[in-house]
């Protein structure tokens, strides 16, 4: 009867994936290879200790910015001070025999890491220090569209695409105004001087951007007839527009991954052997892009 009942209650026992808990995983990993490719392994590991630092419930929502007026208001991450950061990474600093040290050698990796205009980690407060979970993700989805940019329309092109987005923010992410971010706008000619490149060069490489809807073009008419030789025309790049663009071409190219490798697969399995056919290293290539392409499209959505 016992064995009985334990059979039932294990019968009615239903298991689920945990996705904020995967979402949180993977937006750490994110982060701190994101550190490690920017500064150094050290880096990332000061950041997983104050990931660690950090509530269990920080990231059972959204680490991007809050979109009610009331929660722009509250902090969204736990401050910290260099002493716990200290204490935290024990294992970390065991080369360093003097406290002194210790303390000076993070708060040197603090403020470099809290000056980079792209990748702020965190920022100074009263002593303390805020971690800044909204500038870091943002970074991480834009230099993967960047890097989509260079894949798709070339080096000179992710050029005139970066001066869009970071010459005015200051080699960093555009600022977020009302959960909205701000949107930089130059003219051909001065797009042009910046990248170095003369104006002629520059027009189709910023008309196969807006093609491949990572760029936008705004025409302001100087004179009500709409005259085109009085028009000035806009060049800035929409961050939710170009993410969308990014995300349709990275879903095309999984359906399109997907078919091929299902296509390899029966071609191989077609065969007439006893055991199942190893993978051929056709196969084995179209698994790895399309895990990397999976990635690429979690970055986007998810971080």
């Amino acid at each position: 009867a016992g064995e009985t009942g334990l059979l039932a209650r294990e019968a009615k026992r239903l298991w689920r994936v945990n996705m904020p808990e995967m979402r949180q995983i993977f937006r750490a990993d994110a982060m701190c290879k994101l550190m490690h490719e920017k500064f150094d392994a050290t880096a990332a590991q000061l950041l997983d200790a104050v990931l660690a630092m950090q509530p269990p419930d920080l990231t059972h929502g959204a680490w991007p910015l809050p979109h009610s007026q009331e929660e722009r208001g509250k902090p969204c991450t736990t401050p910290f001070t260099v002493e716990e950061l200290v204490q935290e990474c024990g294992p970390l600093l065991e080369g360093h025999e003097f406290e002194s040290d210790r303390r000076q050698l993070v708060a040197n990796y603090l403020d470099t890491m809290c000056n980079d205009p792209l990748c702020m980690m965190a920022s100074p407060l009263n002593g303390k220090y805020m971690l800044n979970l909204a500038q870091m993700t943002a970074a991480i989805r834009q230099l993967a569209l960047e890097t989509a940019v260079l894949n798709r329309c070339g080096e000179a092109a992710c050029r005139l695409f970066r001066l869009l987005l970071r010459f005015r923010a200051n080699g960093g992410c555009p600022k977020i105004e009302d959960g909205v971010p701000r949107v930089y706008r130059l003219e051909l000619k001065q797009l042009a001087e910046l990248g170095l490149m003369p104006e002629k060069e520059a027009r189709p490489l910023l008309w196969t951007l807006m093609s491949a809807g990572f760029a936008s073009l705004q025409e302001v008419p100087r004179s009500v007839d709409h005259n085109p030789r009085t028009t000035c025309y806009l060049w800035y790049v929409d961050l939710p527009r170009a993410y969308r663009a990014l995300e349709a071409q990275l879903l095309q190219t999984h359906a399109r991954l997907a078919t091929m490798l299902e296509a390899e697969q029966s071609k191989a399995g077609e065969q007439p052997t006893s055991s199942p056919p190893p993978p051929t290293r056709r196969s084995a290539m179209l698994e790895a892009a399309l895990l990397r392409t999976s990635e690429t499209l979690m970055l986007v959505r998810y971080v």
